[in-house]
């Protein structure tokens, strides 16, 4: 016999195996469930007939009655089951035929066994009969009655199997049927007090706080009452347990919403669809904007707990109005609260290059605990890695992102959110902003990132308006206490809509006014001043703990630990706790995973204001020292905080040093435009440091403010900064300060193109440095010197750039050492000596990619293009350029990139290819020189002179002379002998082609000349070549082989094939031997270079 199953609770499910079996009829479903509640027991008409039809005379309700027994018979009759008996005058169940879910519940109940409560509570799936309804009285009644009997038998189970589970079993399990007992029973304030301490015991401390406001507010709705005392005990031992230590916002979470969201349908259906389009993996961009007050924040309370029934993953970060000094914070926050960072195989998906990188922004990733290196700006690559590392995480599960309040978001932060909006693609990833209206005029950066996102098609903007009276009346009526008369809502709603003008926070706050029965401000105030009035008699209500917690919270300025505020507050951990207990409960104050946060700014900023100065003063340096306190092993985390609240507290000392540490972070996450701007508030305080600090600490800050303007390409505004400090300088004669100040006048001189200069800075650099065993800055002097070589021409600049490697690969200055390796390659390459410059040129490469510094990684490979042009190895050459060019972040190193591209072009003989790229770097060099600095008048004259070689190569001849002369005329200016000797080469090319061969010898032999005084061994060799030629036109042979063969022996010296080809050639095509040639002594007078 086939049995069939009845499921009654949750709803009316009839079974036969795996097959349902359709009962349509509502009073036969009731029928049905009625008998089989009571299986076996007979039940007479009349009694069925009163219970269903009482309300029809009798005939028709036995008629009734016959009709529904039919269409039960006829459903067990097709399913072959005797279950329905039907007699004469009763009907009944036979519970031999018939599994009925109650009767298994109530078994398992009576047994009592852990294993039979948790079987009965996985049969509880719901109300019984859950969404039946049976216009019959009596049978209503009897259905209430039979719900309320099986609600207390899963509440007594739930609580029964809860304490077997307290005392032994796994803590999830517990919390689960702790969940199960409070969704059936909001109410059970022990259930509440059990979940928060199961929490506890799992180290969720965030949960258990988070608990203890949902306790709070179900009983403030419903009952409008407070929590026990052993409940606000048990919420105060967890707020003073010990919580970790982290300087990021723990928002990672499904935020609790404590007031309803009404009159938000549109914007709760636009949130959904998007949800639903990044689910199909299409990403999206949502730009979320309103006034204060209007409900920003609630409808991303409703986005992230939607988001997580969806099965995304929620991050949330927020921007503050004192932190917009330290780059990236509110993307910083939301990814360490994400917990992305403790994720071994998201960070190993990055190439190690890119999760050094990371450390920048997250110092505790730093396996040996060193720091990276401030490098010159390139913002754009830590971008690259953080899109990287979303793409990744996003990839594994669909992702949000959430960073609020953009309008109070530093610049890069707020370029990032364009960098990771523009590419989106085809993602799994939602962006979302939000901000406010009326901030929006003083928020230049913002705009601009409005501006670019919102053309794009997967960009899109809400703006919140304020509620219609309707919507008001209708959160007025959520909002209101449990069994309050429909009038008595209809009055509230009235008077809310006048305080409120259809701001949401501003009703939520009339209402919690209303119901504490404090008094209302006139309605003829302005919103503001409404706000203020109510917020004002709220917090009048505290008490004396409260009331001193309050004001600290409101320092603080954004969220915090309850250790930090229970340390700056000076109470005791228990009064502490007492007093955090109180403002949650009264809703002023709310827990933010671990920690905490006002409910809104609005109560922030009235607290705060109400503050006397001298209190406040006192508040923000009792911050600052329990910031010290409890980050003492990561104050690198709140530098920006803690330079906040010593500055308001009015400290010097302190806010100084925390200024000048947080520019150096800054400025190691490549926003030197930030450390800029942060050293020069540091400036302001110098004068009131102590007297036997000022001038170290002035020196120091005039040493880092000066390296982050060189790095900015303000070359000339560094160096005036720094001729303000020599006469300090000397004064002191203390070799520690005056070696390093050295250094950096030497470098920014060179940047400016006075190569005499600095390298007289950099001898006095260096003199200093040894005089107090300073190696690091005799390494960074002899770097200096050797590329002032360089551009002076002098052949010393090999042995200097030797030295400095020497000495800086005993420190941890790794850009530095990269860039001694890069004046040693230029210096070997200057000479000719190319294998080795290729050597040297390959550390500065690999240096510059295990530190992430692209500017090093493009020149090496730049230069590595030229020398292998120059050799003849034009397909390496040009791809090499190539490279070079995509490593190109900076303008530098793309004006640079664009030379290299050119000259290899150049040596593969397209000179039409090659001209328009080196007028575009040569007007760069030119833009950036004009800027202040970096780029030299040097590198103008040497560009001239190619660009003439060039442009006499495409046949203009006109353009070609014009351009050697200019050539020629800024060699002469600059009094560099390197530039000077391309010049006269162009110049003698251009009389060769005229056919004046005598001028062009002239030339020639001036550039031989030039260029071996230089010891620039292979461009002089390669002008012999072109001397020989004029020589050879103008009839003398003999000087013509005396040119070809000091070319040739040069170039076998230096290694270069080719040219030793070309040399050979060139004598077979003149006629000329050179083997057996003996050069007969020159005439007294002769012009033509002998050596």
């Amino acid at each position: 016999m086939p049995r069939l199953s009845l499921r009654l609770l949750g709803g009316f499910h009839l079974r036969l195996e795996s097959r349902s079996l359709a009962l349509p009829a509502r009073k036969a479903q009731a029928l049905l469930a009625y008998l089989a509640l009571r299986p076996g027991r007979p039940h007479s008409r009349e009694s069925l007939t009163a219970l269903f039809w009482g309300n029809v005379g009798e005939r028709q309700a036995r008629q009734s009655l016959r009709q529904t027994v039919f269409r039960i018979r006829k459903v067990f009759a097709a399913a072959k089951n005797p279950g329905f008996v039907v007699q004469a005058e009763t009907i009944a169940v036979n519970a031999a035929a018939v599994d009925v879910d109650v009767a298994s519940f109530e078994r398992l109940i009576r047994k009592r066994s852990p294993a039979a409560l948790a079987a009965a509570i996985t049969l509880y799936e719901g109300p019984l009969l859950d969404g039946l309804r049976v216009d019959e009285e009596p049978f209503e009644g009897w259905l209430r009655s039979e719900r309320d009997r099986l609600r207390e038998l899963i509440q007594e189970a739930l609580t029964r199997l809860l304490a077997q589970q307290m005392k032994r079993g796994p803590a999830e399990t517990a919390i689960q049927t702790a969940g199960r007992l409070l969704a059936l029973d909001p109410l059970q304030e022990g259930a509440h007090r059990t979940l928060m301490r199961l929490f506890a015991r799992q180290g969720r401390r965030a949960a258990a706080l988070r608990q203890y406001q949902a306790c709070v507010a179900v009983l403030r709705k419903e009952l409008g009452v407070e929590p026990e005392a052993e409940t606000k005990r048990v919420y105060q031992e967890i707020l003073q347990r010990q919580a970790r230590t982290s300087a990021g916002a723990a928002r990672a979470g499904e935020p609790a919403a404590e007031s309803p969201l009404v009159g938000r349908e549109e914007e709760v259906g636009h949130l959904r669809r998007t949800l639903r389009e990044i689910l199909r993996g299409q990403g999206r961009v949502l730009l979320l904007t309103g006034e204060t007050g209007i409900g920003k924040s609630r409808l991303i309370e409703e986005l992230a707990a939607e988001a997580g029934r969806s099965g995304c993953r929620v991050l949330l970060g927020r921007a503050y109005e004192t932190e917009q000094i330290l780059p990236f914070r509110p993307w910083v926050d939301a990814l360490r609260a994400g917990t992305i960072l403790s994720e071994t195989e998201a960070l190993e998906s990055l190439p190690r290059a890119w999760r050094g990188e990371l450390v920048r922004l997250f110092p505790e990733l730093s396996a040996s605990g060193v720091q990276p290196q401030i490098i010159p700006e390139n913002s754009v690559r830590l971008f690259e890695v953080i899109d990287a590392l979303i793409a990744h995480v996003a990839a594994r599960r669909p992702l949000v992102v959430v960073l609020e309040d953009l309008h109070w978001a530093d610049e890069l932060s707020l370029r990032l959110f364009s960098f990771v909006g523009r590419r989106l693609g085809a993602r799994p990833l939602l962006l979302v902003g939000t901000a406010r209206e009326e901030e929006l005029p003083d928020a230049p950066a913002l705009r601009r990132s409005l501006h670019e996102l919102e053309p794009e098609p997967h960009v899109n903007r809400v703006t919140l308006s304020s509620l219609s009276e309707r919507s008001t009346a209708g959160l007025v009526g959520a909002l209101a206490r449990a069994g309050s008369s429909r009038s008595r809502v209809a009055e509230l709603a009235q008077k809310v809509w006048a305080m409120s003008s259809g701001n949401p926070f501003v009703i939520v706050e009339t209402m919690r006014a209303l119901q504490e029965n404090r008094g209302l401000p006139s309605a003829g105030l302005s919103l503001p001043h409404r706000v203020r009035e109510v917020l004002t008699a709220h917090l009048d209500r505290l008490g004396a703990k409260s009331q001193s917690l309050v004001a600290v919270a409101a320092v603080v300025e954004r969220e915090f630990s309850f250790n930090v505020l229970q340390q700056a507050s000076g109470l005791s951990r228990r009064d502490s706790a007492e007093g955090i207990e109180e403002l949650v409960r009264r809703r002023i104050l709310h827990a933010v995973g671990e920690g905490f946060d006002f409910t809104h700014g609005w109560f922030r900023s009235v607290v705060y204001d109400d503050l006397l100065a001298p209190r406040r003063q006192a508040l923000h340096a009792a911050v600052g020292e329990a910031l010290e306190s409890v980050y003492a092993e990561q104050l690198d985390e709140v530098y920006d905080r803690l330079a906040y609240h010593f500055s308001r507290a009015d400290e010097p000392t302190k806010a100084f040093d925390y200024l000048v540490r947080l520019a150096g972070r800054a400025a190691r996450s490549y926003a030197s435009e930030e450390a800029v701007r942060i050293l020069q508030d540091a400036r302001a305080w110098i004068d009131r440091l102590p007297a036997d600090q000022r001038d170290r600490r002035q020196l120091d800050l005039v040493s880092r403010l000066a390296h982050c303007l060189l790095f900015l390409g303000r070359s000339a505004e560094a160096r005036e900064l720094l001729g303000k400090e020599e006469a300090r300088i000397e004064r002191l004669r203390d070799p520690s300060l005056s070696g390093p100040f050295y250094f950096w006048v030497s470098y920014t001189d060179a940047n400016l193109g006075h190569a005499e200069r600095a390298a007289q800075a950099a001898l006095r650099a260096l003199e200093e440095a040894a005089r107090c065993g300073d190696q690091t800055t005799m390494g960074l002097a002899n770097c200096s010197l050797s590329r002032n070589s360089y551009w002076l021409g002098r052949s010393d600049g090999i042995a200097q750039g030797r030295q400095a490697v020497a000495l800086l690969e005993r420190t941890e200055e790794r850009w530095w050492l990269g860039q001694s390796y890069l004046s040693l390659a230029l210096n070997l390459y200057h000479i000719g000596d190319f294998t080795p410059a290729l050597e040297a040129l390959e550390q500065t490469r690999a240096i510059g990619e295990a530190i992430g510094d692209t500017r090093l990684q493009s020149q090496a490979v730049g230069n590595m293009s030229r020398v292998h042009s120059l050799r003849g190895e034009h397909e390496t050459g040009l791809a090499l350029a190539q490279r070079g060019l995509e490593l190109a972040a900076d303008p530098v190193s793309r004006a640079l990139g664009m030379v290299h591209m050119a000259l290899a072009e150049w040596e593969n003989g397209d000179s039409k290819q090659a001209i328009p790229v080196l007028e575009k770097a040569l007007a760069q060099t030119q833009f950036l020189r004009g800027r202040g600095g970096y780029v030299s008048r040097q590198v103008d004259a040497l560009l001239t002179s190619g660009l003439s070689e060039m442009h006499l190569h495409a046949g203009d001849l006109s353009q070609a002379t014009q351009l050697a002369q200019k050539a020629q005329s800024t060699a002469a200016e600059i009094k560099w002998p390197v530039a000077m000797g391309y010049a006269e080469r162009a110049l003698g090319a251009i009389a060769r082609t005229q056919g004046d061969f005598a001028q062009a010898r002239s030339y020639f032999s001036r550039s031989v000349k030039i260029f071996a005084g230089a010891d620039t061994r292979f461009q002089a060799a390669r002008a012999r070549l072109l001397l020989a030629e004029a020589l050879h036109a103008g009839g003398e042979q003999t000087s013509a082989s005396f040119q070809l063969k000091e070319a040739r022996d040069a170039f076998r010296l230096l290694r270069v094939p080719l040219y030793v080809e070309r040399a050979e050639r060139l004598a077979k095509d003149l006629g000329l031997a050179l083997d057996d040639f003996v050069p007969p002594a020159p005439p007294a007078n002769s012009l033509i270079p002998r050596d």
